[in-house]
């Protein structure tokens, strides 16, 4: 892996907390649709779901690879290369995501003085 100054913990911490600000954004966007999601199982349908919506495999794919990160923390190596390919394909699902939420909710109201 190169000297990178992170160990393999750290490397599997940062697929963890990837995977968790991924599952966040649908947690939200879940919670303001009323939209059940209180297993893993919930939630990745839910994501199947978005994704079908918004005609966006891309969301779906991104959604799988933040999984595949989380999976590492329990069985799988994660090495460094896979936190960096993951990255920009968890910002762009999260953005998206996080844009079907209305703005009143996420406190980003225009209207505000």
């Amino acid at each position: 892996m190169g000297n990178t100054g992170l160990d393999k913990e750290e490397v599997t911490k940062a697929g963890e907390m990837l995977w968790g600000s991924v599952t966040q954004v649908f947690h939200a966007l879940a919670a303001v649709r009323g939209a059940n999601v209180e297993t893993h199982r919930n939630l990745k349908n839910f994501a199947i779901i978005v994704s079908n919506q918004l005609d966006d495999p891309y969301i779906l794919a991104g959604f799988m690879t933040a999984e595949i990160l989380h999976k590492g923390f329990y069985d799988i190596d994660v090495e460094l290369t896979d936190i960096q390919n993951a990255v920009p394909i968890a910002r762009r699902v999260i953005d998206v995501v996080a844009g079907l939420i209305p703005e009143e909710v996420n406190g980003g109201s225009s209207n505000q003085s």
